[in-house]
């Protein structure tokens, strides 16, 4: 859905992350941005990295969200 809304022209570049968890780039979109998702095999509604007993600890979900915005910084 994201890379369709930034008109993306190139992807998916699928690479796994861990043995649950999959990366999937899409690239050439509109205003030289990327579209990067993150899938987790057999996850839950729940934040992942997070308290919940459901929650894979295989990624963490606000360690992502802290990549995002030390690298795009204004």
């Amino acid at each position: 859905m994201w890379a369709r809304m930034n008109g993306c022209r190139t992807g998916p570049s699928l690479e796994p992350v861990t043995e649950h968890v999959t990366s999937e780039t899409y690239t050439t979109c509109r205003g030289q941005a990327d579209v990067v998702v993150r899938k987790v095999t057999g996850g839950t509604h729940s934040w992942s990295g997070g308290n919940d007993d459901t929650a894979t600890q295989e990624v963490s979900a606000t360690g992502l969200i802290r990549e995002f915005f030390t690298h795009y910084r204004r």
